[in-house]
């Protein structure tokens, strides 16, 4: 389901891109896509003698942080899949009726 809550059905084999990936003539890769990821504000948790042991995040953090996984997850699986540009599905979207224009 799309952020806005419309159910989109698209061909099987059909790889949707965010612009932020469709508008480069070369895709950025997973490490650009983390590099933009939203800055973390981790606390640390060390030992006596000062060495870092283990990460505190915020729940929300945590949550963001693991849907940019999975999402990276899903980059790298289908990296060799067509793809359609962004704005091609919401035009088709909207030719279909599925978005008003």
């Amino acid at each position: 389901m799309c952020k806005s809550g419309i159910r989109a059905y698209l061909p099987i084999g059909t790889k949707v891109i965010p612009d932020r990936l469709a508008k480069t003539k070369n895709r950025k890769t997973e490490v650009d896509v983390m590099r933009s990821a939203p800055k973390l504000n981790p606390e640390y948790v060390i030992d006596v003698n000062g060495n870092k042991k283990a990460v505190i995040l915020s729940i929300e953090e945590y949550e963001e942080l693991i849907e940019d996984l999975q999402d990276l997850a899903v980059v790298a699986e289908r990296r060799e899949e067509p793809v359609i540009p962004h704005a091609d599905v919401m035009e088709e979207l909207k030719q279909n009726g599925y978005l008003s224009n």
